[in-house]
């Protein structure tokens, strides 16, 4: 989700400087890359394997292995200004970075892939051809919407819910051990909760689409064998060409 955009802030929040904060999203965007590859490849290799659930069981694993690393990210990992104790803030921040690293690598790998492995190819399924195109893009346009409405949703619950405060005579590098504590725990909690609720709502549509995309399918192909039915008998006028349409249509139910 786009609202991560603002992991930089929740990092530099916690204590990490400006560079140090980029490097750990850049692992993350860069995981990203690697994982819609790899997906992309592995939701057609599942598919091929079951083609009634493979996509889907792929998502619905990716989304859960999600689902517990970004709770570990926000709720298990973080450790507040004021939990530091006597150690150096910049020590401790620098203990942690590797920890983060690990955390981001697997959310990066594992983030969107449901969105690569599964949305788009299940659209190509269930949507006749010649609107396919509208279909992708009202797909991204809900996409993009959602993501805008996420990005705002993060800054309306960490002031008006989780408490963050505005402290705009001192830069981030300069706020007391209180504010940080507090605007922290504020930003964090408020992107748990975006992200939760994102992945908990994709969870439940795809636990759905394991009962109802086998019978899109079943339904497009009918639709599909019914169209090209009529423009060989419209082409033709012969039964040749209806007796091999039934032939593929047959072997595709066999199949």
């Amino acid at each position: 989700m786009n609202a991560n955009s603002l992991l930089i802030l929740w990092f530099e929040y916690m204590g990490y400087a400006e560079n140090h904060a980029s490097e750990l999203v850049s692992i993350l965007l860069f995981c990203n890359c690697l994982s819609s590859l790899f997906f992309g490849w592995f939701g057609d290799y599942m598919h091929v394997k079951n083609s009634k659930y493979g996509r889907l069981l792929v998502a619905l694993s990716v989304l859960s292995i999600q689902i517990v690393f970004t709770c570990l990210l926000y709720l298990d990992v973080p450790v507040h200004p004021d939990e530091m104790g006597d150690l150096n803030r910049d020590t401790k921040m620098m203990n942690l970075f590797p920890i983060f690293t690990g955390v981001l690598i697997v959310l990066g790998l594992f983030g969107d892939a449901d969105q690569q492995c599964c949305d788009l190819p299940i659209l190509a399924d269930i949507v006749p051809h010649h609107i396919r195109g509208f279909a992708y893009s009202l797909l991204d346009m809900v996409q993009c919407f959602f993501a805008f409405l996420a990005t705002v949703f993060v800054g309306v619950l960490a002031e008006d819910t989780f408490g963050f405060v505005h402290d705009k005579n001192k830069p981030i590098k300069d706020w007391d051990p209180t504010t940080r504590a507090i605007n922290t725990r504020a930003l964090g909690s408020a992107l748990l909760t975006v992200n939760m609720v994102a992945m908990i709502g994709s969870l439940i549509i795809y636990g759905l689409m394991l009962y109802t995309y086998p019978k899109d399918v079943k339904e497009m192909a009918i639709m599909h064998d019914t169209m090209q039915r009529r423009r060989v008998e419209e082409d033709d006028g012969g039964s040749e060409g209806v007796a091999l349409l039934s032939d593929d249509r047959n072997r595709r139910q066999d199949e």
